[in-house]
């Protein structure tokens, strides 16, 4: 089961992920993949150490999360779960935040794997990042793009309650 975790920045996604990794004792990976070169070259940019253009850090994601395929899969194999901090819909919402297209940003994204669930956080962050998207107005456009999104593998998780309570909502949940 590929387990995923998404949402604007800030709202204890990753404290969450690996809690529920810890439980099942799984694997947990971060994206972007710094393991590879692609990853590499997004945190650079995200940390604003090399220019930003929105379809070319689009198009780095799409190949960052095709290359972490083969140990996603292989991670899933060994235990039956593996937990993802961040995916798909990332790449969805902060591409649409950026103001790419809509339908390009979906024809990019077929191909990579599709979750099983994702825990969707919602709710006002904790803190913002200090990266290209640190900013109130780009946070919220995220969020409302987030807000859109309806699928039945997605569960929407109210993130502004207590750890405790958020994790046994999503143990409940997988």
């Amino acid at each position: 089961m590929i387990i995923v975790f998404e949402g604007q920045d800030g709202l204890g996604k990753t404290t969450q992920a690996l809690l529920l990794a810890e439980k099942l004792g799984c694997e947990y990976i971060k994206l972007p993949n710094e393991k590879v070169f692609s990853g590499q070259i997004l945190r650079k940019i995200l940390n604003k150490e090399l220019p930003f253009e929105p379809a070319s850090f689009q198009a780095l994601q799409v190949i960052d999360k095709m290359l972490a395929a083969k140990e996603i899969l292989a991670a899933e194999a060994q235990s039956g779960f593996v937990i993802l901090d961040r995916f798909l819909l990332s790449s969805i919402a902060y591409g649409k935040a950026d103001g790419l297209p809509a339908d390009w940003i979906d024809d990019i994204n077929k191909f990579l794997l599709k979750p099983d669930i994702t825990f969707l956080f919602e709710g006002k962050s904790f803190k913002l990042d200090k990266d290209i998207y640190g900013s109130v107005e780009h946070q919220a456009k995220v969020a409302e793009i987030y807000n859109t999104c309806d699928d039945p593998s997605i569960v929407h998780i109210n993130a502004n309650r207590d750890i405790d309570a958020i994790h046994k909502e999503i143990c409940a949940r997988v």
